[in-house]
């Protein structure tokens, strides 16, 4: 019951009214697993409260009773290591609660009891908040302990295809030691896998849109990868007769390192950049060393999009018989893998033995034995050619 001593006036309690019933019903479909939101919330109701109130007494005492508890923020930045993060939404929860029971506190001790359609939109805004970080704090344990997997596949990578203007195009660029020569090239089909035209095209989206080395949420940016992930579930035309471009590929025995000139040929078509070259070593020479090797090397990286070339060498024109294509995306938050034939997924803290793991399934499967990383950087100056 409002004290009769207590005068206000009803054009500004239905002013701070409508301005709270104004951003409760603005922000009712984005009340995710948003802090920002959750901040503004707890602002918005302390403002309420003081405003609508104008009894000095209250919102001195209410002022003092907020400011206690910290309540009050200049903006909200989390840092996004998970562990940071799921501090961070469980002190919001504490806060939630201090500020439901100061509001219990003061309404009591002064006997004023809010406008009860607004008094409801509080309570279940709290409510909500509740709910809402906790999903939050469980969606982001459960990707600590089981990390995210995405499907993907090369399924239709096999059948017709028409690279004519794809082998135009490589033909117009700059390459040392590399030809895409017309004997080589297949108009109407192609077989083998579309591995690289995928682990590229998939590249240069993350280079355009989320570059690793710039990736300062983690969560935004898994689930920037989730969403471009679907354009990866299978192989498609438009990869096919990239593929059927790419395989014509020739390179000179001249060249210092045939294999890093072919990467950029190819990487070329994006206009995507080989900054960083892995050391050229062979697993047929001493099998224990290399993978020792090249779990050190992995370690060492810093952050980026790499195309892994994993190739079974032979004596012809592209110094080759076959390879395989897959990347490994490492932000200084978190690692991804990610494979056409079988997808996406999240790396642990032992990031470079469970890549040698993948790669040594591969070169099981199809005979390879010299894998090799290199850093894919985009020129922005150029237009590079994506699926989308």
């Amino acid at each position: 019951m409002l004290n009769s001593s207590v005068k206000y006036s009803d054009y500004y309690v239905y002013e701070t009214e409508n301005l709270f019933s104004t951003f409760w019903e603005k922000t009712k479909n984005s009340r995710q697993t948003n802090l920002y939101f959750i901040n503004e919330l707890i602002k918005s109701i302390i403002f309420y409260i003081q405003k609508t109130l104008k009894i000095k007494c209250f919102v001195e005492d209410f002022t003092k009773q907020v400011n206690s508890i910290s309540l009050i923020q200049n903006g909200l930045k989390p840092s996004d290591d998970p562990d940071s993060l799921i501090e961070s939404y469980s002190k919001k929860l504490k806060q939630l609660n201090s500020l439901q029971s100061v509001y219990i506190l003061i309404t009591t001790k002064y006997g004023y009891v809010l406008n009860n359609d607004i008094s409801i939109k509080i309570n279940n805004a709290i409510i909500d908040a509740h709910k809402n970080i906790n999903t939050c704090i469980n969606s982001i344990e459960d990707e600590q302990k089981n990390g995210i997997y995405i499907y993907g596949s090369q399924i239709g990578c096999e059948g017709d295809a028409n690279g004519r203007e794809v082998l135009q195009k490589l033909r117009t660029l700059p390459h040392s030691f590399v030809e895409f020569r017309e004997e080589y090239f297949d108009p109407n089909h192609v077989s083998g896998g579309t591995c690289t035209a995928m682990s590229l095209d998939m590249a240069t989206r993350i280079e355009k849109h989320c570059p690793p080395k710039e990736v300062k949420n983690f969560r935004e940016f898994t689930r920037f990868i989730k969403k471009i992930s679907i354009d990866y579930s299978r192989s498609t035309k438009i990869f096919r007769d990239r593929q059927s471009a790419f395989n014509s590929i020739s390179v000179s025995r001249k060249a210092p390192d045939p294999a890093r000139a072919k990467v950029e040929a190819l990487a070329s078509y994006h206009s995507l950049a080989v900054d960083i070259a892995a050391p050229n070593l062979s697993i047929s020479i001493d099998k224990v060393n290399y993978i020792k090797n090249f779990i050190k090397e992995v370690d060492q990286v810093s952050t980026g999009t790499y195309l892994i070339r994993n190739l079974k060498l032979a004596d012809n024109h592209k110094l080759e018989e076959h390879g395989h294509s897959t990347l490994l995306i490492k932000t200084r938050w978190g690692s991804l893998y990610y494979d056409p034939n079988y997808g996406i997924q999240s790396l642990t803290k032992n990031t470079a033995e469970e890549v040698m793991e993948f790669l040594t399934e591969d070169m099981h499967n199809f005979q390879l034995t010299q894998p090799r990383l290199y850093r894919l950087s985009l020129d922005s100056s150029s237009n590079s050619n994506l699926i989308v």
